[in-house]
This record gives structure tokens, sequence and C-alpha cells, in this order.
């Protein structure tokens, strides 16, 4: 029985939800659909198209600054390590540590950055 990882999922999901996975288990399955309710999963694909699909956000995630991929993975573990004042200092850290700088979308409306988001 595993001990460690339904620690994990206990931060992220339902008790209940990670007392069914780990106790019932193969007599209980998770359906898609659940899993995407409860987060587990982003979204849900045919299995005829799970490859292409793959390979489309691998294709995106590639195309990343690596210096931002670093900071962004960095902050986001220690955020669920950490309480936030730490986590965000630790973030800004990384932030120089990366030469990451921020995009300079300066002040536009939420329309624009909408507009923004549309195009890429």
């Amino acid at each position: 029985m595993p001990v460690i990882e339904p620690i994990e999922m206990a931060r992220r999901i339902p008790h209940e939800s990670v007392s069914r996975l780990f106790l019932l288990g193969p007599y209980a399955p998770l359906s898609a659909q659940r899993a995407l309710e409860l987060g587990l999963i982003s979204e849900i694909v045919p299995q005829a198209s799970l490859q292409e699909r793959a390979l489309e956000l691998a294709g995106h995630v590639a195309q990343v600054d690596a210096r931002l991929a670093t900071a962004f993975v960095e902050s986001l573990h220690k955020a669920r390590e950490l309480g936030v004042s730490e986590a965000v200092n630790r973030g800004l850290i990384i932030r120089q540590l990366t030469g990451y700088q921020e995009a300079p979308l300066g002040r536009l409306s939420v329309r624009e950055l909408l507009a923004l988001a549309a195009q890429g």
C-alpha cells in the first residue's frame, strides 16, 4: 500500500477521492470525467487523437523560453512546499538567478490582454 503518494494527492483533491483511489483501486476505477472534475487531468482526448495531441502540447512547451520554464517549475514546486510568503521570496530569487524578466505588458486593458492571448 502506497504511503507517500496519498499524502501529496490529499493536498490536491478531496480526501474521500484519495481514499477511494488507494483503498478500492481496481474495484472502483476513476472515470476520465471524474479525474477531470478533480483536476487530476486537464483534458480528455479520444484515444485515436492522443499521440497527436501529446505531440502538439510538447511542441508548445518546447517553444517556451528555458529560463522561464525553469523559473516556473521551481516556483510551482516551492509554492507547494513552503508558506506563501517564503515561496514568493524564493520565486523572486529564482527570477533573478534565471534572468527572467516579465513581459512588458504595461497597462493593457483586459480586452487587449484577451486579444493578445487569442493571437498567441
